[in-house]
């Protein structure tokens, strides 16, 4: 029923979604992942709601600097512009390190023996000078006082009530970190676009082109072969996508070994480039503004066997109909001219349209795409028993 020409041109064009869209993720996480921005953001972010005061004296904690990037693993001249500071920073280390900066701006001995009893000490001498408007030492300071009194409402004796101090205050980082998540996503998002818009100029996926030429009924081949393609993509690993996680460890280690290094990054990137050329071509697809083609015959004077090839403005080595051309050649006067102007206007459209499919990433294409071919019939193929 819906193993038709339509249903299969769906499928291919969102199996090239996948493949660019996996490189686009390559080509941001790359020097997100060697700048360190999400380290960045989260010092930025986090400078705006715990206010200059207790910011400084947070990132100056020994236990924060152990956290932060060796300055030697700096390299190929970006020191000024790579940060430091940690991305990730648990919600446990987050409370300990807040209540011992607390502690700490009482300057005279404390009399209290409890942890408790040293934070209120501590927020007594918290003094904020505010002005025209309330300050962000100011807003943090109230809610460190509200999480105080809920510990010791809740809490019958000293130990409980430090107990339930610190966890107010990782509960609180939680749900900071939850809503910087959003954010950072939403942020992100500009990031994604831009780069698929690129990789759509420089490729020129044209999404309006490739979905004419893909449901052309001459171009069966090839839309066959894209939707081999796609079934076969579904065997491999769901893509990871980007990682908009901030504020918390539980992966942390891990997504730095395998996205935070230079050599991974650029592996990785590589691979998605190479996998995405490699299978473009096999399929005659209208994709490029040039294409490389061979322009001459082997030289009979040297006897140089190798046949010549260079980039050239023509898209007829494929043999692909004159819709889907971006330079028409003359057959009897062998010149190249440009296609008739009214193309600019599917042109730049169809690479907004691509820009905004490579925006939403690979893991939502990869999903997308195992339905498709779910209710195509086509199935996945299971795994072999062991």
């Amino acid at each position: 029923m819906f193993n038709n020409p339509f249903f299969d041109t769906a499928i291919a064009l969102i199996t090239l979604y996948l493949l660019f869209s996996q490189l686009t993720l390559s080509l941001v996480e790359l020097p997100a992942g060697a700048l360190n921005t999400r380290g960045a953001y989260l010092h930025n972010r986090l400078k705006e709601v715990l206010g200059p005061t207790i910011h400084g004296k947070f990132y100056a904690s020994s236990t924060i600097q152990s956290l932060c990037l060796p300055k030697e693993e700096k390299s190929w001249g970006l020191r000024a512009w790579i940060a430091l500071w940690p991305a990730y920073i648990s919600e446990t280390l987050f409370a300990q390190t807040i209540i011992e900066c607390v502690v700490n701006l009482n300057l005279t001995p404390s009399t209290a023996t409890t942890q408790l009893g040293q934070f209120k000490d501590g927020l007594t001498a918290w003094i904020i000078v505010t002005g025209p408007t309330p300050t962000s030492d100011a807003t943090f300071k109230g809610t460190l006082q509200t999480l105080y009194d809920n510990a010791i409402s809740v809490g019958s004796t000293p130990e409980e009530q430090s107990a339930a101090l610190q966890q107010n205050l990782a509960h609180w980082f939680h749900d900071f970190g939850e809503r910087l998540t959003g954010r950072y996503k939403r942020d992100n998002r500009k990031y994604l676009f831009w780069m698929g818009l690129l990789v759509a100029l420089l490729a020129d996926v044209d999404t309006v082109r490739l979905a004419h030429f893909l449901a052309d009924s001459n171009n069966a081949k090839a839309r066959l072969a894209l939707v081999d393609m796609g079934v076969k993509a579904l065997q491999e690993a769901r893509p990871s996508g980007l990682d908009y996680t901030l504020g918390n460890t539980a992966q942390a280690a891990q997504y730095r070994k395998q996205n935070q290094e230079w050599s991974v990054l650029l592996k990785t990137a590589d691979a998605s480039l190479k996998s995405t050329l490699a299978a473009v071509p096999q399929v005659g697809l209208p994709l490029g503004l040039l294409r490389w083609t061979s322009y001459g015959k082997p030289n009979t004077v040297r006897s140089d066997t190798t046949q010549l090839y260079r980039w050239t403005a023509t898209a007829d080595d494929y043999g692909i109909p004159a819709y889907a051309q971006r330079h028409v050649l003359n057959a009897q006067t062998g010149k190249v001219t440009d296609a008739p102007s009214w193309h600019w206007v599917h042109m730049v459209a169809g690479w907004l349209l691509t820009a905004f499919a490579l925006m939403i990433g690979a893991p939502f294409w990869f999903d997308t795409l195992c339905r498709f071919v779910n209710i195509r019939n086509v199935g996945i193929k299971p795994a072999p028993a062991n």
